[in-house]
């Protein structure tokens, strides 16, 4: 459910049946299902030795450590130790195509620098070469290569399809980047099934010129692993429609993919607004004919609300005509719904894009993707929580210096919009996710400091300057926390914040952006010079993308700030980059919020007289409360995505003591709200 955006791709069952239709039964000229056993059994990698060679594949290697390489794999997936980064990240599928028990190629990066006891930031690069391929029955047509591949990236350069279709010496390579059409790249980014890469340019109408036609995957980065099986060249299909998820980038221009729901994963229900809510989607057609609007092509969104474990019910639903649509342009497409739908329920809720075309298309697992939003009620964040309460995380992100110099200065942090402030939504804490590496223990800077400021645009470009003297970032509230445990890992932790003008509890007011963020600062730098140990967190990080949110409405980016010093203590940089990361990653963040709600003054006092303790608890939590008159009192205890955990009623009560037993919580920050004839009052407790 926490997924961002999935693809929708069938199982390796389904494939059996849909194989047909997933390809329109196009002509195989060569590899995986072939009428040639011996080409048939090259594209499945049904190698007898187990080596690439044996099948006439050559795994050349291009990079400058010598055993980088393409091999062969029994499952498809790395053999890096189960503690190596990305099992610890949690890519740890293996490749589902349907001839694995044949074996398959990868690319094991991971593996090779766990081996080789490399750093993380050694490239590696190679090219699989196939034998080749007699493709003079598909002279003067469109052809493509159709392959099942998986992977885990992280910082690669290049991961290609490159063809060759004649033989001739300095013939020219046709490069498709096979992560364009899965729409996966980046830090993380992870893909499992089918790719059809089709060919731009037709082949020679001259058959002779066709009878050794080269296939290849180049790979080239740092680092993973790449998996591929299932290789064949076939008939281009007419069309191919295809709908975009969640590029990379570090400008707002080259992220775009499906649009992002609002511009937060988790949106308390009093913040719900028409300016930040949109539906649409980046769709392409990746066959080799131009679609015309006779085809009838269309994109349905459809938006449902979970009304029940399991239950999806459906809240509005839309459709978009495609139109004309050439071959291998994108085309943005949004969906205006007729009665200017906004949620009005707390809940989950799945928003579904979905492609079709009355003639056939090519390959149909690139027709839909679905995301997910929870509107809650005091809980803000760009992203899910976890069983315990706080955000969820994929990653940890810390800035790169220049050169020789270190980074004195970490602070990352998210924007928010509140257009009901009002005055009486009161910030409660700030809940962070960090982490802890390679730690130089004697000057380790435990203290992580939130600070919460107020977006003004003072120069009118629409987003944050990069200079922090233009003040287009007013520091509005202030806290800290201090992590005892920096021990390997990952770690969470809780933090308050204060008015800095009132010094009392800080409430938001209307209309109005904020940014609160983390924030390290060591004199010394956070780092030592050679980068290898660190004297701070590396803040923990989620993959995302709210690039496309910029070009129909307000994109409330995640920005970073990083001071450099030199190795001599001077000075060298202090800037914001206001979009962070990249359009793809945000940081760990949430914010606990509570609505202060009082009809009459004599409220204050009895708000005075309601009291937690002990606070933070494990066990038991007491609930005692001094009114001036009884009244009837009713509780209601909410986790920070507003689910009620527990509920209590008492008539006719002055004082009283309740207790309530919240040992089987998870640990996480709640809320303890006490309902009087004189109004509402909340108050936050920590379940440790």
């Amino acid at each position: 459910m926490f997924q961002q955006i999935t693809k929708k791709v069938a199982s390796t069952a389904l494939f059996a049946i849909l194989l047909a239709n997933a390809t329109q039964a196009q002509n195989v000229y060569w590899g995986a299902g072939s009428a040639d056993p011996a080409s048939d059994s090259i594209g499945r990698f049904a190698s007898i030795d187990s080596t690439l060679g044996s099948l006439g594949w050559s795994p050349n290697t291009n990079a400058t450590a010598p055993y980088a390489t393409w091999t062969y794999s029994f499952n498809g997936r790395s053999n890096a130790p189960i503690s190596s980064s990305w099992a610890n990240a949690g890519a740890t599928g293996a490749i589902t195509s349907p001839s694995i028990a044949d074996g398959a190629a990868i690319f094991d990066c991971d593996s090779i620098s766990v081996a080789n006891s490399l750093a993380a930031s050694a490239v590696f690069g190679a090219v699989l070469q196939s034998p080749a391929i007699d493709l003079s029955a598909a002279a003067g047509k469109f052809v493509a290569v159709k392959f099942y591949v998986n992977y885990f990236d992280f910082q690669t350069t290049t991961f290609d399809l490159e063809f060759i279709p004649v033989d001739t010496v300095g013939a020219a390579v046709t490069s498709v980047n096979i992560r364009n059409i899965t729409g996966q790249n980046g830090v993380r980014a992870a893909y499992n099934g089918w790719v059809i890469a089709k060919i731009p340019v037709a082949l020679t109408s001259n058959a002779a010129d066709l009878t050794a036609a080269k296939v290849r995957i180049n790979y080239n980065g740092n680092y993973y692993f790449f998996a591929v099986d299932d290789i064949s060249v076939i008939d281009a299909p007419a069309y191919d429609l295809s709908i975009g998820v969640p590029t990379v980038g570090n400008t707002l221009g080259n992220s775009f993919s499906t649009l992002r729901v609002s511009n937060n994963f988790s949106q308390p229900l009093s913040q719900v607004s028409a300016e930040d809510y949109g539906f649409g989607a980046k769709v392409t057609n990746r066959g080799a004919a131009n679609m015309v609007a006779a085809d009838n092509g269309r994109l349905t969104v459809s938006i449902d609300r979970e009304t029940a474990p399991g239950t999806w019910t459906n809240q509005v639903m839309d459709s978009v005509a495609l139109g004309n649509l050439a071959t291998d342009i994108d085309s943005n497409y949004t969906a205006n719904f007729t009665n200017n739908w906004l949620p009005t329920d707390t809940g989950y809720y799945r928003v579904t894009y979905r492609l079709a075309i009355d003639s056939l298309d090519g390959n149909n697992d690139n027709n839909e993707a679905v995301q997910f939003f929870n509107i809650t009620e005091n809980y803000y964040s760009k992203l899910p929580t976890r069983a315990d309460g706080y955000p969820d995380y994929t990653g940890r992100s810390f800035p790169g210096a220049s050169g020789t110099n270190v980074v004195s200065e970490f602070e990352y942090g998210s924007m928010y919009y509140f257009p009901a402030g009002n005055g009486n939504i009161r910030l409660d804490s700030v809940l962070l996710r960090l982490y802890a590496t390679t730690v130089d223990t004697a000057n380790f800077m435990n203290t992580v400091n939130v600070r919460v400021y107020k977006y003004r645009d003072i120069d009118g470009d629409g987003r944050l300057a990069d200079d922090p003297t233009a003040n287009e970032a007013v520091l509005v509230a202030l806290g800290s926390v201090a992590v005892s445990d920096i021990t390997t890992g990952y770690k969470r932790t809780a933090a308050t914040v204060i008015d800095v003008n009132t010094g009392d509890e800080f409430f938001f007011s209307d209309t109005t952006t904020y940014m609160v963020s983390m924030d390290q600062r060591a004199a010394t730098g956070l780092e030592n010079p050679t980068g290898t140990r660190f004297r701070g967190f590396w803040f923990g990080t989620y993959r995302i993308n709210y690039g496309l949110n910029a070009a129909f409405f307000n994109a409330i980016p995640s920005p970073i700030r990083a001071a450099e010093i030199t190795n001599a203590g001077a000075a060298a940089s202090n800037e914001w980059n206001w979009i962070g990361f990249g359009a793809y990653q945000v940081p760990s963040i949430g914010l606990a919020l509570s609505r202060v709600v009082i009809s009459v003054d004599e409220a204050t006092a009895d708000q005075q007289q309601f009291r937690l303790y002990p606070n933070p608890t494990g066990n038991q939590l007491n609930v005692e409360i001094a009114l001036d008159a009884a009244s009837n009192v009713q509780y209601m205890m909410t986790d920070v995505s507003g689910r009620v955990v527990r509920m209590a009623a008492k008539q006719n009560i002055q004082n009283q003591v309740v207790t309530f037993d919240v040992q089987d919580l998870a640990a996480g920050v709640y809320f303890l709200s006490v309902k009087t004839n004189k109004g509402t009052t909340t108050q936050r407790f920590i379940k440790e």
